[in-house]
């Protein structure tokens, strides 16, 4: 078994889980006169997590149980997502700075939010994770607590008097 080959649709994702490491590491390691780096640090990753949606463009597989997509349409999204990431991270340092906000933890909840936002695009489907769920749990129309009766048409009503 080849973990490459099974990771490999997984790629953009993956760098942009290293990328927020790498920047929160960053933040926690620079003095406040060196928090500049974080910007091109960010924009760079973004740039090779941009440049992993074409690598992994046509791949079309299926992943953990068929939960996670890769298609054509869901690298589409990542792409466009991380070109959003990069005008965000471009445009941010300015009203950062006017508003006295810090810019590490900028950078981080940006590039956690575009790694949700990508994995979004590669849900396969809701309802399918969800009725998984709820066939694996009791049903609730028998599952009936302890110390109440239920008739249909009825509310549950308590059988034992309160303490």
């Amino acid at each position: 078994m080849n973990y490459f080959t099974e990771l490999f649709p997984l790629l953009p994702e993956l760098i942009l889980a290293v990328l927020v490491l790498v920047v929160i590491t960053a933040d926690l390691f620079l003095r406040r006169d060196q928090k500049w780096i974080l910007t091109p640090l960010t924009i760079f990753g973004l740039v090779l997590a941009g440049i992993a949606c074409p690598l992994v463009w046509g791949t079309n597989s299926t992943l953990l149980g068929g939960f996670y997509k890769v298609d054509d349409l869901s690298v589409f999204l990542k792409g466009a997502t991380v070109v959003i990431g990069i005008l965000s991270a471009l445009f941010a340092p300015s009203y950062l700075r006017t508003r006295r906000l810090p810019l590490g933890e900028f950078n981080a909840v940006l590039l956690f939010s575009l790694l949700g936002m990508c994995v979004l695009a590669s849900a396969s489907d809701l309802r399918s994770s969800t009725s998984c769920w709820a066939r694996s749990a009791p049903r609730c129309s028998s599952t009936v607590s302890r110390g109440s009766s239920v008739s249909p048409g009825r509310p549950a009503t308590p059988t034992s008097p309160p303490l």
